[in-house]
């Protein structure tokens, strides 16, 4: 009789006795089993082991272990892979040699060689070496798994199947970028990257002269995280980031803040900003122009609605108009304000992770919210065309409608729960001495809104 044959009758003999299976009594005395296995070998030979001849009573439990461990170790034992079965097609044959710079800026909202610019870039901070497991992901494939994420509302998961990378590749790939981003790239391209001038006679042509940019806040909605979500909650009951940024005439972004959270109120976090701190001692602009009229020096102003505190270069809009003069003053300037309006469109619609909801740790999302401004200006500056968005539902109409209203009907006091500071009494004179005398000028002499258009003239 075969060895094989002994195992299984011997198996089979002590079910019968204990009414158990195979698989029961395996786990039950697997552990027990592979302790002593190796000393009972050395001291009887496994031949006298297997058979009932070379057997006694006290050689019996010994003899049954040692047959358990034969048939335990006859089960084939399913493989396990150190990297499962991918598919690396998608990648290496159709995107990198058949598709054109427009298929790029589709999917990920950039051409080939912005990508590649990119890239490069980053590679002192992001490229990995190969190691005797297996080669590194190449550098523009991070970038490409990066970019991807960020311009669709797909999860780590389902780029991961596209590209042939693990769910963790994937994960780590979008956060080590979105930092390396937002660390090395930010004060790169988030400044003022056009001649002052320019600026300044881009808004003139929509009607609002000495201005060099608009401000506005937007609400990046997050997951609802544990612990105590209610530092996160907004006064609309969800979970979200404040992005309070700062654009010129082209919807190019100056400045972006981005690491508060959506309950604190918009005049609040401007006010903590370093933008505001550098505009309000005069250093951010140190040879500005200054324009005179009737008496009043107006400093380069920039332009925000009503939830913003007034200042001498920061001009809101009349809370309730009671003269043409007012009313003319808040047309032209809601009409030149809109251009950051529509720069947070195109952000949305060129980053669509941040459109809905973005599922990461609210830790991580002001890193790739920060990252998503950037690339705007990435991508802004090299003309590539943001996609159009969806027309909006009617929850999300209804939002905005109710938006628009809450920032009409907000004041430019302090917020509630603020330190009183003499110092915004001084800021509110000056500002409110800066839009009347604007307000005259342009009711006068400068362009005014008529039925939807701009013209010029009394």
């Amino acid at each position: 009789m075969d060895l094989g044959e002994v195992v299984r009758q011997e198996v089979l003999h002590d079910e019968q006795e204990q009414g158990t299976s195979t698989t029961d009594t395996f786990m039950a005395h697997r552990g027990r089993l592979m302790q002593p296995l190796a000393g009972r070998l050395r001291h009887r030979p496994v031949e006298g082991l297997l058979t009932q001849s070379g057997t006694t009573a006290r050689h019996r439990p010994r003899r049954r272990a040692l047959l358990r461990w034969f048939a335990i170790t006859s089960v084939p034992n399913t493989p396990r892979h150190w990297i499962g079965p991918q598919s690396h097609t998608w990648w290496d044959v159709l995107v990198m040699t058949v598709w054109t710079d427009e298929d790029w800026v589709r999917h990920f909202r950039m051409a080939k060689a912005t990508a590649i610019y990119l890239a490069d870039a980053l590679r002192p901070h992001l490229e990995r070496q190969d190691t005797n497991m297996r080669p590194a992901i190449p550098m523009l494939k991070r970038v490409a798994m990066a970019l991807f994420y960020l311009a669709s509302a797909n999860s780590y998961r389902e780029v991961g199947q596209q590209f042939g990378v693990g769910l963790a590749t994937v994960a780590d790939s979008v956060l080590e970028f979105a930092m390396a981003v937002e660390v090395h790239l930010y004060p790169r391209l988030v400044r003022c990257q056009r001649p002052m001038d320019q600026v300044m006679a881009g808004f003139a042509a929509l009607g609002f002269p000495h201005c060099i940019g608009a401000v506005d806040g937007c609400h990046i909605r997050i997951c609802h995280p544990g612990g105590a979500p209610g530092q996160l909650i907004n006064r609309k009951n969800f979970s979200s980031k404040l992005l309070l940024a700062t654009c010129d005439d082209t919807g190019l972004f100056i400045n972006a803040e981005t690491g508060y959270s959506g309950r604190n109120n918009d005049a609040f976090v401007f006010r903590e900003t370093h933008f505001c701190q550098a505009m309000d001692m005069g250093i951010y602009l140190p040879e500005s122009p200054m324009l005179t009229i009737n008496g009043v020096s107006i400093p380069p102003v920039v332009l925000g609605d009503g939830a913003f505190p007034t200042r001498k270069w920061l001009l809101t809009p009349y809370r309730v108009p009671s003269n043409a003069q007012q009313r003319n003053f808040n047309s032209l300037l809601s009409h030149a304000r809109n251009v950051v309006e529509r720069a947070f469109g195109r952000l949305k619609a060129r980053w669509r992770c941040i459109l809905n909801c973005l599922w990461v740790r609210p830790e991580n999302a002001t890193s790739i919210v920060a990252a998503c401004v950037v690339l705007h200006n990435l991508c802004e500056s090299r003309g590539h065309r943001a996609p159009d968005l969806p027309p909006p539902n009617e929850q999300v109409a209804q939002f905005l409608a109710e938006e628009e209203a809450h920032q009409q009907e907000e004041a430019a006091d302090p917020p509630r729960g603020q330190p009183y500071n003499p110092q915004d009494d001084t800021h509110r004179r000056e500002g409110q001495a800066v839009r009347e005398a604007l307000a005259g000028y342009l009711f006068r002499a400068g362009p005014r809104r008529r039925r939807g258009r701009v013209t010029v003239g009394p």
